[in-house]
């Protein structure tokens, strides 16, 4: 049983320090046994990389005379693709070696202070060496590159092994080992306090490489024959007189277990390459590492010259168990796959050279008294012929055989692994060049070996080169073959522009990895940028069954929808039930926004309500937040409430959100002016423009199309002409019906639009194409003086009504109103004029409107919806608000100017039945639209405010946004001269003249005269 037990005999203190190192030993090969499951994934963690990309997104289109406009918007999508990191170069795990190496060495240096003469000296001459292996010039200490780190080492070490054993040999282990732990720990802070390079830690461990990995080897090398030794003990152990076979079962696991480790050794060389289940060299080392703590007390006749087994020979054993374990752990941890593979080839040399020899020992030696099943474990150190010296002395050159057999590998690869952790060291110091230099030594003597390759792949990344990146990666590829580098080479690629040739990558990694979810993800993206969308959508669909990519899948899903108008075949509301497992995930809401807002025309209204505004602490917005805002508020930029929209004012004023700045202040415009406030909102439309000159005349063009939308023709031929000069798609054609629009407002329209007209008519003449007929119908009318309209197409009549309506006597007018074919277009061409030119031939309009109610002809589902609103303009022209209002139902909100003409209506029904309340709503709605001019102007006249100069600077406000505005001029005119500034009132009096027809200034100006006689002051 003390066979087993061997420690119950020793001293309790002792007992003690031997279980302390036990437990630190256990902990090293647990920490071991972690890393070497979990594999590269504790090293490199998987980065979801979010695209945000910018779709545009149709408008709700208007019209214009026969003319339909829209504008596109920007909404954004977020397409989510993985990618491997970097290396996580771990404190953590480089703090723990560094404590295995120090802990170790300290064990060491007790046991070299216990020795005697030669061994004495020999032990700390290697340990002398070990101080220089670990380069503590490299520190810096106190700023000097000498060695002067290196000397204090010395100098306290040696001493104290000299004073224990030459002066105090009779102290006991307790003290030496809390001696040179306290001189480890005060060398150790003045190593980190006085190094003045970033990072000790790390070139400690770095540099001091050396050390742990030979006396790794040397550990690797003692238990070469232990798995061997075992079989004996285990086979002899319960002989007696009468068994039999011992021999040949002793020679029959042997021979199974080296064959086994032969296999293995050469599948490692190249040689086999067979589907079969190789034995892991590191499990052989977990196993051999245990059984070495008895079979190294059973050679201790081997050693006992130089020590006794207890304690000092446990001592040690467990130092250099822990240290290798800890190196292998370490190395694990790094990823440093040249290291580890040299490791492997050691435990592999080892096992065949000490483990066959040892094999040829026991039966040279005990043949004969395992024939005769004598318990040979007992005496197997203690051979009668064949000295077991040999069996070293034999198996070490068995090993250099093999190293050698192999060009040196394992060396090439040790050094290939020590100028990876040199590259680590200097890529914390943020040093990439000489990370860079030491990975491709790396690399050049461990010859396609993964983590080389890899961290040169990322640091190419980084540096965003092209070429170099996706070629490390391929480089990774070769030898020991990774996902994260499989990723990484089609992400690369796919980045460059290869599609091609990252699908091919994408799969031949599923043919390596089956059933990656990463890999399925970033093949879907790869088809989704091309035309194969159904395999996109298998993908994502395989995607989608792994957690880790889940949230991706169904975010790519959607996004892929959003891209490719075909594959929408269902309800959004079905789409986002049966797509989004997580609906709070803001990348998956972000893209179901952008299909809403792209398909509202198309698909039924999006039902969902449940959407929470962004629920931020701060106004500091994430990429994913602001794309959330922002498609949000375009979705439903009527439902927001002031705290919402003041925090979405808020955004843009915070610098961290300087990316965001400009598409934040686009999105509060638009939103603005979806709730009417369009003063406001073109003012920040303005501002943008100003702001960016490569978007200008997009801006501008928005400008436009909101003054058209709103009937302000001349405000939208100027923002269009501004379009124009900045190259915008279709200005020159908006800015042509905006002038042709504004010809009623003055002659000199005419003109502009005439000038627009030819010169597209002579673009379609130098391309010799088919010019398009309306070009020539709204030349023709415009410029026609004969108002005539036989044979002409109801179209034609339609236009000449709309433009020149204001040049037309009563008797003209009836003749065209009557001459119309087609009934649906004298619907809408009353309805039109009613809006464009309301006080011009009112009686005779109003009379063809009631003539077309009262007749009630057959109308398209089209021109019906304009019945009601002529029923609407009768009864406004006789102050019928009640019946307006309650019919309000019957009517459809055809455009923007329709819903404010509605606001319009409900106000004056709540003036005139004196309800306050719902008055002051509606005035809040019309105030903010200078452009509607009618409500604008109703709004001011009902606002109570304490100055009356408030309403002169709201009216001068009104003016900037809308100067074209005879109504808005004449209102500040009489506002200027009732607030006694008449000197501003002859300015608007001069501002005014253009805006209107000789004949109606002259009248105008003696309604000013008595205004100015009635505000005139009393002297």
């Amino acid at each position: 049983m003390n066979r087993w037990y061997f420690w119950k005999t020793w001293h309790p203190q002792t007992k003690f320090l031997y279980w302390g190192m036990i437990v630190v030993f256990a902990f090293f090969v647990f920490n071991f046994a972690y890393h070497f499951f979990a594999g590269v994934s504790t090293v490199i963690d998987w980065q979801k990389i979010s695209n945000i990309e910018k779709i545009k997104v149709p408008t709700a289109s208007f019209r214009v005379g026969l003319f339909d406009f829209s504008y596109e918007f920007d909404n954004y999508l977020i397409t989510e693709i993985f990618r491997g990191g970097e290396i996580a170069i771990s404190p953590v795990s480089a703090a723990i070696h560094l404590f295995a190496v120090a802990l170790s060495l300290v064990i060491i240096l007790v046991v070299i202070s216990a020795l005697e003469s030669f061994w004495f000296y020999f032990g700390s001459l290697i340990f002398a060496a070990i101080l220089i292996s670990f380069k503590l010039e490299q520190l810096l200490l106190f700023g000097q590159a000498d060695k002067m780190a290196l000397i204090i080492c010395l100098s306290a070490y040696l001493s104290t092994l000299y004073y224990f054993n030459k002066i105090k040999p009779e102290l006991d282990i307790l003290v030496r080992l809390l001696t040179f732990s306290g001189i480890t720990l005060i060398v150790g802070i003045i190593l980190f306090v006085f190094s003045e390079v970033e990072s000790p830690l790390f070139f400690l461990v770095n540099y001091g490489m050396v050390t742990p990995l030979i006396l790794s080897v040397v550990f690797i090398f003692i238990l070469g024959h232990c798995l061997i030794s075992f079989f004996l003990k285990i086979i002899t152990r319960g002989n007696t007189v009468g068994n039999k076979n011992s021999l040949w079962h002793f020679i029959t696991i042997s021979l199974v277990y080296l064959v086994n480790v032969g296999f293995l050794y050469a599948y490692n060389a190249g040689y086999i390459d067979w589907d079969i289940l190789y034995v892991n060299a590191f499990v052989i080392l977990f196993i051999v590492a245990i059984i070495g703590i008895w079979d190294f007390k059973d050679r201790e006749i081997q050693y006992q010259g130089m020590m006794s087994f207890a304690p000092l020979g446990a001592l040690l054993y467990l130092s250099l168990a822990i240290i290798c374990f800890s190196t292998l752990a370490y190395a694990f941890s790094m990823a440093n796959d040249p290291l580890i593979e040299a490791f492997e080839d050691a435990i592999v040399y080892s096992q065949l050279g000490f483990g066959g020899l040892f094999m040829l020992y026991i039966i040279a030696n005990f043949i004969n008294p395992m024939m005769e099943n004598m318990q040979v474990y007992k005496i197997m150190y203690k051979p009668p012929t064949f000295p077991y010296g040999t069996v070293q002395i034999v198996g070490l050159i068995a090993v250099v055989a093999f190293f050698l057999n192999a060009n040196m590998l394992p060396f090439h690869q040790a050094i290939a692994g020590y100028y990876n952790g040199l590259g680590d060291l200097y890529q914390i110091e943020d040093d990439d060049f000489l990370a860079q230099q030491y990975y491709k030594l790396g690399d050049q003597y461990g010859f396609n070996n993964h983590r080389s390759n890899y961290s040169l792949g990322v640091l190419a990344r980084e540096q965003k080169d092209e070429s170099l990146a996706p070629f490390y990666f391929s480089e990774a590829l070769k030898k020991k073959p990774t996902t994260y580098a499989q990723v990484n080479l089609g992400y690369e690629l796919l980045n460059s522009g290869q599609f091609f040739d990252a699908m091919f990558s994408f799969r031949e990694g599923l043919s390596r990895f089956r059933s990656n979810p990463y890999l399925y993800n970033n093949l879907a993206i790869t088809f989704g940028k091309t035309s194969v969308l159904d395999s996109a959508l298998h993908y994502l669909s395989l995607a989608k069954n792994s957690a880790a990519t889940q949230q991706a899948a169904e975010t790519n899903t959607l996004a892929l929808i959003g891209k490719n108008d075909n594959l929408l075949s269902f309800s959004l509301d079905s789409l986002f039930d049966e797509v989004l497992t997580d609906k709070t995930y803001l990348p998956g809401l972000v893209n179901t926004f952008l299909l809403a807002n792209k398909y509202v025309s198309s698909q039924e209204p999006f039902q969902q309500n449940d959407f929470p505004w962004i629920d931020t602490q701060d106004t500091t917005l994430n990429s994913f937040e602001f794309a959330y805002v922002y498609n949000y508020a375009y979705s439903r930029p009527e439902s927001l409430d002031s705290s919402q929209l003041k925090q979405l004012s808020n955004f843009p004023e915070v610098f961290a959100n300087g990316n965001y700045y400009e598409p934040l202040l686009l999105i509060k415009a638009y939103v603005l002016y979806q709730q009417n406030q369009v003063d406001a909102a073109m003012r920040i439309l303005d501002q943008l423009q100003a702001l960016n000159p490569f978007q200008r005349g997009y801006y501008n063009n928005m400008l436009g199309i909101w003054a058209l939308e709103q009937y302000a023709p001349q405000v939208a031929a100027s923002y269009f002409q501004k379009a124009e000069r900045s190259r915008f798609e279709d200005a020159i054609f908006r800015k042509g019906i905006s002038y042709t629009e504004a010809i009623a407002t003055g002659d000199m329209f005419r003109e502009e639009a005439n000038a627009v007209w030819d010169s597209l008519l002579r673009e379609v003449d130098e391309r010799i194409a088919e010019p398009n007929p309306v070009l020539n119908i709204l030349k023709e009318v415009i410029n026609t003086k004969n108002f005539s309209v036989e044979e002409k197409s109801d179209a034609y009549k339609y236009h000449l009504l709309r433009f020149r309506f204001n040049e037309l006597d009563e008797n003209d007018f009836q003749k065209l109103i009557q001459s119309f074919e087609d009934p649906n277009y004298r619907a809408l061409v009353l309805h039109d004029l009613w809006l464009k030119y309301e006080s011009h031939l009112k009686a005779s309009l109003l009379s063809q409107i009631q003539l077309l109610l009262d007749e009630n002809p057959t109308l398209s589902s089209t021109a019906k919806i304009y019945m009601p609103w002529l029923q609407a303009f009768v009864w406004e022209e006789q102050g019928e608000w009640a019946k307006i209002y309650a019919s309000q139902d019957q009517r459809t909100t055809i455009s923007r100017w329709h819903k404010q003409l509605s606001w319009y209506y409900a106000a004056k029904e709540a003036l005139s039945e004196n309800n306050e309340e719902q008055l002051n709503a509606y005035i809040q709605k019309l105030s903010g639209n200078p452009l509607f001019v009618k409500g604008y102007l109703f709004a001011l006249n009902q606002m109570e405010v304490e100055d009356p100069l408030d309403k002169y600077n709201l009216l001068l406000e009104a003016l900037e946004t809308n100067p074209y505005s005879a109504e808005l001029q004449q209102a500040y005119v009489e506002i200027s001269l009732a607030s006694g500034m008449e000197s501003y009132a002859e300015s608007g009096l001069e501002d005014l003249k253009p805006l209107v027809s000789e004949k109606y200034f002259q009248q105008y100006l003696k309604r000013y005269d008595s205004l100015k006689a009635v505000y005139a002051p009393a002297f």
